[in-house]
C-alpha cells in the first residue's frame, strides 16, 4: 500500500511540474516530462485529433502556447478512458484542444499517464470525476431556455445564442 501511494505521490508532483511548465511556457522542461517514444494526442488544422510523437507534440503546443496566457489550472481524474488516472485542464479545459463542433464537449482536459518518472501518453479526456462538461449543443440550449425565461421569443434567442444576425 505504501508503494502505490508513493507512485501516486510521484505522479501528482510530475503533473504539477507538467501544469507549470506550460503556465510558464516552458518547452524545455515540458520536453523533459515527456518519454521519448511517448504517444501524444494533438489536432490538425480541421480540429481532428491525431496521435503524435515528442517532438510534433511539442511543435504543436509551442503553437498554441504562444497565442493563449494561461489564466486557470484545475486538477481531476478521468471517469473514462483511464479511470482514475490524473487530469489537467487550462483555461477551464479552452486550451489546449479546440471543439470541432456542437456534438463534442466543450472542456477538455489531458489526461497523462506516467510511468518510470516520465509522462508516456497524454490523451484528451472529457469525463471527469468532479468538473461538468456538457456537449455544446447542451450549453446553447441552456443558453436559448435562458432567453425565453427573459421573455424573448425564441427566434430572438436563436440568434443570439449563435449570433446569425438573421442568417439561417
Amino acid at each position: 500500500m505504501k508503494i502505490m501511494n508513493d507512485i501516486q505521490i510521484k505522479a501528482k508532483n510530475i503533473v504539477k511540474i507538467f501544469s507549470g511548465a506550460i503556465k510558464e511556457n516552458n518547452l524545455e522542461l515540458i520536453s523533459s516530462l515527456l518519454c521519448t517514444d511517448g504517444i501524444f494526442e494533438t489536432q490538425d488544422d480541421e480540429s481532428n485529433t491525431l496521435e503524435s510523437d515528442k517532438q510534433t507534440f511539442i511543435n504543436w503546443l509551442s503553437l498554441k502556447l504562444n497565442a493563449v496566457t494561461i489564466q486557470t489550472i484545475n486538477y481531476d481524474n478521468c471517469l473514462q478512458c483511464k479511470m482514475g488516472n490524473l487530469v489537467v485542464s487550462f483555461n477551464d479545459g479552452q486550451f489546449p484542444r479546440v471543439i470541432k463542433d456542437s456534438s463534442e464537449r466543450t472542456k477538455t482536459g489531458l489526461m497523462l499517464e506516467i510511468k518510470n518518472g516520465t509522462i508516456n501518453h497524454i490523451k484528451f479526456c472529457f469525463v471527469y470525476g468532479e468538473a461538468e462538461n456538457k456537449y455544446q449543443f447542451e450549453c446553447n440550449a441552456d443558453k436559448i431556455k435562458d432567453f425565453m425565461a427573459s421573455g424573448q421569443t425564441f427566434e430572438d434567442a436563436y440568434k443570439k445564442t449563435f449570433d446569425t444576425d438573421g442568417i439561417e
